[in-house]
């Protein structure tokens, strides 16, 4: 039982935040991720007690020693991997956001302004009479 709690301290303590530094921020979530392998990893090595019904004699009682090994080894692991997950996600959900960049708006330059020639002269006149008559 001492050793749950000091595996359970000693990760509480190793855990953290940091939401305004990076650097302690990446060492926060590589200490997570550790504890996440780490239970995985015990949890692999841990048995489920059926050897110890497997090894027993025929009559004999049943070791509870065994078991309860077998019970402690799980939990830390499954302790450690619940543990790297919630740490992980505060950390991650407490760092502040990154500075967007703004966009770069670029925008074409102005059309340069085209005069229309003016129109071609036209000979004044009563503009009835057909050309050539008086």
């Amino acid at each position: 039982m001492r050793a749950v709690a000091l595996v359970l301290s000693a990760s509480v303590l190793a855990t953290g935040c940091f939401p305004k530094e990076p650097q302690k921020r990446l060492y926060a979530q590589l200490t997570e991720g550790t504890f996440l392998v780490g239970g995985i990893a015990m949890l692999t090595v841990a048995g489920t007690g059926a050897n110890c019904d497997l090894n027993k004699m025929a009559g004999q009682v049943t070791a509870m020693g065994c078991k309860e090994h077998e019970g402690t080894i799980g939990t830390i692991g499954l302790g450690l991997i619940i543990l790297g997950l919630v740490g992980f996600i505060a950390t991650v959900s407490s760092a502040e956001d990154d500075d967007k960049p703004t966009p770069v708006i670029i925008t074409p330059p102005p059309a340069p302004i085209v005069t229309a020639p003016p129109p071609p002269a036209t000979s004044s006149g009563s503009g009835s009479a057909a050309p050539g008559t008086p």
